[in-house]
C-alpha cells in the first residue's frame, strides 16, 4: 500500500532489462520453484483473505494459485480449489517453510 524509507532523490534504471522486471517476473520465478505461498489479498468488507499454495501460472495481470492445506504436496488430488487472483488484489505474498503457520 505504501514505501517508507526512500530517499528523495530518484534516479532512472539506464537498463532497458531491468526496468522490464516488474512483479510478474518475481512471481514467474516463484512459480518455477513451486515455492508454497502465503497469500494475502485485499479485504473487501471482510477484511483481508489469506490462501495458502503453489503458483501455477503468472499471466500479465494475474495469476493462478492451486490452494491446498498447508504442509501438504502439491498434488492434484490434493488441490482444493485454483483462484485466479488479480495483481491489483495482492496485499502481500510470503513464502513458506515447512512447518510454518
Amino acid at each position: 500500500m505504501w514505501y517508507e524509507g526512500l530517499g528523495r532523490i530518484a534516479v532512472a534504471e539506464p537498463s532497458q532489462v531491468r526496468r522490464g522486471i516488474g512483479l510478474a517476473h518475481a512471481l514467474r520465478g516463484l512459480a518455477r520453484d513451486r515455492a508454497e505461498l502465503s497469500v494475502t489479498l485485499r479485504g473487501q468488507g471482510s477484511g483481508p483473505v489469506r490462501l495458502t499454495g503453489v503458483i501455477d501460472r503468472v499471466g500479465k495481470d494475474h495469476l493462478d494459485l492451486a490452494v491446498y492445506t498447508p504442509g501438504e504436496s502439491r498434488r492434484s488430488s490434493q488441490v482444493n480449489q485454483v483462484s485466479v487472483i488479480p495483481l491489483t488484489s495482492l496485499a502481500s505474498i510470503r513464502s513458506r517453510r515447512s512447518g510454518e503457520l
